[in-house]
């Protein structure tokens, strides 16, 4: 089905992410740690994110992958890439815009799922994994579409449930 492979294919980014951020902790002999800061654990999408992250870190040798559960929170989401920081960890993904902070301490970046505005701001990633969010909207308006009688004949009553308001990706999306 549609959504087996929009499952598929957000694990197979994830992994991506994953990829890219040992790739950006350089060659390392000793175990590489990756931070990724979700923007909260809740949400399906973000927990098969999670869940393909860890496979492909299960996968390699030395690779240690630890997630922090922002909450939906830009305090909690801010003190969480302090600890990572702190922790001298060798890449962070981050799921909010606290980008300046990671590149003042010389951490490489990986960018997942969220559109990042520059602002103006001098500021940096190593990677960028994201999917088409126009087309992904796109796709679940036909779908709904053709589940309510299809084109020109479509009837019915339809509710949009959108992620975060003002996220780049919900306003692709719809």
């Amino acid at each position: 089905t549609n959504q087996e492979a929009a499952g598929e294919d957000t694990k197979a980014a994830a992994g991506e992410a994953v990829t890219e951020a040992v790739k950006a902790a350089g060659d390392k002999s000793e175990k590489i740690t990756i931070g990724w800061a979700m923007a909260y654990f809740d949400h399906p999408v973000y927990q098969l994110l999670m869940q393909g992250a860890q496979e492909i870190a299960d996968g390699l040798d030395g690779c240690e992958l630890i997630f922090a559960d922002g909450k939906n929170d830009a305090t909690t989401q801010a003190s969480q890439i302090d600890t990572f920081i702190a922790q001298n960890v060798d890449a962070i993904i981050p799921m909010l815009p606290s980008i300046k902070k990671i590149n003042d301490a010389g951490i490489p970046l990986i960018i997942v799922d969220r559109r990042i505005l520059k602002q103006g701001q001098d500021v940096t990633w190593e990677c960028y994994v994201t999917w088409d969010m126009v087309l992904s909207g796109t796709q679940g308006a036909e779908q709904t579409i053709e589940a309510l009688g299809g084109a020109g004949n479509a009837k019915g009553k339809v509710v949009v449930v959108e992620g975060t308001a003002g996220a780049g990706s919900t306003i692709d999306r719809g």
